[in-house]
């Protein structure tokens, strides 16, 4: 879809939108919505607002919709900017590792964020993403070097060091 022409959309889309689609239910209800959608497997940001008269007196005569698929391109920019690690893997993936299978089990207990010590070096960050229907869609993560820890750990060795070389001299 990164051709620049004119392409129809995709059958689940068009789905979506109909009368049993998510996506068309909220776009009845003639609500501003927002969120997270699954489309073909990926998640997809979606926003949706009421097109109204100017002075707002109508009643909607449609709604404008915009979606970005976080696909890994749009996932590495995101770290991009973040300047993190940052990664999206399904809710129900079973090849999840143990970081992501600990942090969905602690989610799902209505936490919103979990870190855990991945090693030495790293700490990570999960947060559960949902869908337009609050069901369980993808899980999120971050990863961020354990510079602090690290510090800590020079210095205290450091102090040590002094504190022995003090009782030696």
């Amino acid at each position: 879809m990164q051709t620049n022409q004119e392409e129809s959309l995709p059958p689940e889309i068009v789905g979506a939108l109909g009368p049993a689609g998510l996506l068309g239910t909220a776009l009845r209800s003639q609500k501003e919505i927002s969120g997270l959608a699954v489309l073909a497997g990926s998640p997809v940001l979606i926003v949706s607002k009421p097109v109204k008269a100017m002075d707002g007196s109508s009643p909607a005569l449609g709604s404008l919709i915009a979606g970005r698929v976080l696909d890994e391109n749009a996932v590495q920019q995101l770290g991009a900017v973040v300047r993190l690690p940052v990664s999206i893997v399904p809710y129900n993936d079973y090849n999840l590792t143990a970081g992501f299978l600990s942090a969905r089990t602690v989610l799902l207990d209505e936490e919103d964020i979990y870190t855990s010590i991945a090693n030495e070096e790293v700490i990570a960050a999960y947060s559960l993403l949902t869908d337009l229907a609050g069901s369980p869609a993808f899980l999120l993560s971050v990863e961020q070097p354990r510079t602090i820890y690290r510090n800590g750990r020079v210095v205290m060795s450091s102090l040590i060091w002094a504190l022995v070389a003090a009782v030696v001299i």
